[in-house]
């Protein structure tokens, strides 16, 4: 299986490490984790993240990690490397080989 781009790798592992805590801390429903993070997240915010659909920005991530009793130290890397685009097939595909016609 071939490995996917790093930003998409680290994307996923990101995602997972959320899906983690969630399991974790027993599943919760999206309006708990609102009401745990005293408001300050909106359901909108908790399904995003824990779906994988959206990556959010530090201080929404960081709300969600202490709603669920995790450590944002442990996530913030995880989070960081998420944020970073996969690089663009251009700059990574395989080098192409000379030719002689390249020369003239």
């Amino acid at each position: 299986m071939p490995t996917p781009p790093r930003g998409l790798a680290d994307t996923g592992t990101f995602h997972a490490a959320l899906r983690g805590l969630h399991l974790s801390a027993t599943r919760p429903d999206p309006d708990t984790i609102r009401k745990a993070s005293h408001g300050l997240l909106s359901v909108e915010d908790v399904t995003g993240l824990l779906s994988g659909s959206r990556i959010g920005d530090w201080k929404t991530v960081d709300r969600l990690v202490h709603a669920l009793h995790g450590r944002p130290a442990d996530i913030q890397p995880l989070w960081h490397a998420a944020r970073i685009p996969a690089p663009s097939s251009t700059t990574t595909g395989p080098a192409r080989p000379w030719h002689a016609e390249h020369f003239g």
